[in-house]
This record gives C-alpha cells, sequence and structure tokens, in this order.
C-alpha cells in the first residue's frame, strides 16, 4: 500500500512538472512578441500592449493614460506622451516580470488544478500568489492573475500574441521633453 502511495505521489509529481514546462515554453515564446492584453482594474477594463525584446518590457497604455514605459532590470522609464516628460525611476520588483521567461524562473509551483479545458496554475511569486490559467486546447495563456494578502493586484486576459512592435518607434522624442528622475543613488 505504501508503495502505491509513493508512486501515485512521484507520478503526480512528474505531471506537474511537465505541465509546468508546457506553461513555461509558452512564456518562453514571448520573447520578441507584442502581447494585446486585457487590464482587469477593479470593475473596468482597459488595453494595454506587452512588447518584450531581448531584457526590455515595454508596457504601452495610450488609449488610457498616453504613456509608454519601459521596464528594463531595476529600472523603469515612463513616457508620458501627452505631456511629454519622461520619468526615470528605480525599480526593485517589476510587476510585469514573469512575462520574461528568466524572471519566471524566479515562481515556484505551489498547486496545478483542472478545470475543463484550462489548467489553473498556482505559484509563489516574490512573496505573493501568480494564478495562471492555461487553455490546454488553445494552447495559450488566458489570464494572469497577482494577488497579495488576499488582494488581486495585477489582473490581464490575454487576448493577442502578435510580432514585436516597438511603441517609441513613431514618436518624436526630442528636445522639448522634460525628463524627472527620481532615482535614489
Amino acid at each position: 500500500m505504501k508503495i502505491s502511495l509513493i508512486l501515485i505521489f512521484i507520478s503526480s509529481l512528474l505531471l506537474s512538472q511537465d505541465q509546468d514546462k508546457q506553461l513555461r515554453n509558452f512564456f518562453n515564446d514571448l520573447k520578441n512578441k507584442t502581447i494585446l492584453v486585457e487590464i482587469v482594474e477593479e470593475n473596468s477594463f482597459f488595453n494595454a500592449n506587452i512588447s518584450l525584446k531581448d531584457s526590455k518590457i515595454y508596457f504601452e497604455t495610450l488609449a488610457s493614460d498616453s504613456t509608454i514605459s519601459l521596464f528594463e532590470k531595476n529600472l523603469i522609464t515612463s513616457f508620458d506622451l501627452s505631456q511629454k516628460i519622461i520619468i526615470i525611476e528605480n525599480s526593485e520588483k517589476n510587476i510585469l516580470d514573469f512575462f520574461a521567461y528568466e524572471n519566471f524562473e524566479n515562481a515556484s509551483l505551489i498547486e496545478v488544478e483542472k478545470k475543463n479545458e484550462n489548467s489553473i496554475y498556482s505559484y509563489s511569486f516574490y512573496d505573493k500568489i501568480l494564478l495562471i490559467i492555461f487553455n490546454k486546447s488553445e494552447n495559450i495563456v488566458s489570464r494572469i492573475s497577482l494577488i497579495q494578502s488576499e488582494k488581486v493586484i495585477f489582473e490581464c486576459i490575454i487576448l493577442e500574441v502578435n510580432n514585436y512592435q516597438n511603441p517609441l518607434e513613431f514618436f518624436n522624442i526630442d528636445d522639448t521633453w522634460t525628463t524627472i528622475d527620481w532615482r535614489l543613488n
């Protein structure tokens, strides 16, 4: 009896690792892509683009607040296109890190729950809970939620994955822009 329980435990562990690998491969394939997401914030929704290039993550929310933010290592550079202001600040941990495969490695799998065609992955991620819904039939992540102290602090629905587009490519950033540097020395 004990041997059969051990075998069941080992096979379920191996199956979870295999499923986890499929999910991690999805995120790894996002390199050099632009993801159209719908951000869920309280009872409202707005669209955003997340563009991944090398170690850079661009978070573009032009329709809602005329802003493009560039996350690179421990630095955030925000471009407010309506006011022509660039804000530079430090950032220790980035809420969008899980989109970059290397940073997603900082997440440790807690459990996998199956519901119909979806697998719901729960991870421990920077002292928070990261929930990812993966649609197996479409082989795509459909929803991501980041939870801290039982409160959702970030939630998005993935609508499309497209070829990489640099969101700053068509904007003329020149000497008329004001730069505010909030970095700590």
